[in-house]
């Protein structure tokens, strides 16, 4: 099961928060998905899978990678690099549970992008 928001982190380090696992595969671009160009994780830090949709020739799907979350650390500092990245004055969040890092992203990509 995939746990939502459901974060994308390009090969740049841009990351993309979205809401819904329908929200994300929306928004995908599929040559980039078929490029490999994202990482995938849901908000417990479970690694996904992003790939060309069955039987849809311009459509992505997410689906689960692993059983058990085991990138939760991973998520977090990619995170914390990005809302970095902003300028914004962020306090103690690199020392914060993912959770709160999360939570903190979400509020951030509502008023600004994540760079």
């Amino acid at each position: 099961m995939i746990a939502e928001p459901v974060v994308l982190i390009d090969r740049d380090g841009v990351v993309y928060v979205f809401d819904s696992l329908d929200e994300a595969e929306v928004n995908l671009d599929l040559d980039d998905v078929l490029d490999n160009e994202y990482q995938a994780f849901d908000s417990r830090g479970l690694a996904l899978v992003i790939e060309q949709a069955p039987g849809m020739p311009f459509s992505a799907a997410i689906r689960p990678d692993e059983l058990v979350p085991t990138h939760a650390e991973d998520l977090r500092a990619a995170l914390v690099s990005a809302l970095e990245r902003t300028g914004a004055d962020l306090g103690d969040l690199a020392s914060q549970p993912l959770p709160r890092v999360l939570e903190v992203a979400l509020l951030h990509r509502r008023r600004h992008s994540l760079p």
